[in-house]
């Protein structure tokens, strides 16, 4: 049967009770307008940070512009591709940064917009995280339980806060695509046992159709940097059949599975050159275990 179809478009180019009275619930139903702001705690940007004046000021600014959600990226460290556990601090202590998101979650809610929370992993050695690879069973055991301790804290952020949507993840297909993908299905469920409120993941383009825990969650999430064309310098006739096929390919997607999807992200640059020679190419949706393998 054919499901309903959501684009939830953020567009930087690209239910949970809340204890607000000014953003309601969401219907899952209704599309979004959305805009990310991303974290500044540093010191070289005094007052600039998430709860600040100049973030208040932020959030008054997308209300006005017609943005009905925000989402806030909370980031964890990581030294390399191989990690065993996860930095919390980013540029501030995790208590100051905790106190910071939800300050700028009350902002949000205060001009009427519902907040998507995205804890996001950095990674040092400038390596993308999708490709984490703690190599061994040993390892991954340890980096599952590093990650859980990690989400499982924002997930309490996301409760007191009130989050709208809790995102468990981003642009981590060398797991959630690999042999390792079932030790993320009793994470979620400890995340469900503290949030009451929809989660998503973020997938990246590529390799959100091979991503097994889809059925687990309640949106699909695409951080959607798909190439409209493969060479600089397309027409427009090109950069639209190429919009159509995207269009196709995430319509399929969302036909399959029961959640409405999200598009975080797309790449926006002018020519739509493919800024990945990756294709996702896997198994697809119709073999990943079912929503019973969550409980």
């Amino acid at each position: 049967m054919r499901k309903d179809f959501l684009a939830l478009v953020f567009a930087f180019l690209a239910t949970l009770v809340s204890p607000n009275a000014s953003a309601e619930r969401w219907d899952m139903k209704t599309p979004i307008r959305g805009m990310t702001i991303g974290p500044i705690e540093s010191a070289v940007h005094p007052g600039k940070g998430y709860g600040s004046a100049a973030c208040a000021r932020t959030m008054a600014e997308l209300s006005r512009m017609g943005a009905t959600w925000v989402s806030l990226t909370p980031y964890g460290r990581v030294w390399d591709l191989a990690p065993s556990g996860i930095d919390w601090t980013f540029e501030s202590h995790f208590p100051d940064n905790r106190r910071a998101v939800l300050a700028a979650m009350r902002q949000a809610h205060a001009e009427g917009l519902r907040v998507l929370l995205v804890p996001h992993l950095w990674v040092e050695s400038g390596e993308w995280r999708g490709k984490i690879d703690p190599r061994t069973d040993a390892g991954w055991r340890a980096w599952a339980r590093a990650y859980r301790a990690f989400l499982l804290a924002w997930a309490e952020v996301a409760k007191e806060g009130g989050a709208d949507m809790l995102s468990v993840g981003v642009e981590l297909g060398s797991w959630l695509t690999g042999l390792y993908a079932p030790s993320f299905f009793p994470i979620i469920a400890d995340v469900r046992k503290v949030y009451r409120g929809p989660l998503t993941y973020s997938a990246n383009w590529d390799d959100v159709d091979d991503t097994v825990i889809l059925r687990a969650l309640d949106v699909i999430g695409i951080n959607a940097f798909y190439p409209l064309a493969e060479r600089d310098g397309a027409r427009f006739t090109e950069l639209y059949e190429g919009g159509r096929k995207v269009a196709d390919r995430v319509r399929r997607l969302a036909e399959d599975p029961i959640q409405p999807i999200g598009n975080r992200q797309n790449d926006g640059r002018p020519h739509g050159a493919n800024p990945s020679s990756a294709n996702a190419t896997g198994p697809g949706l119709s073999r990943m275990p079912p929503p019973t393998a969550a409980k």
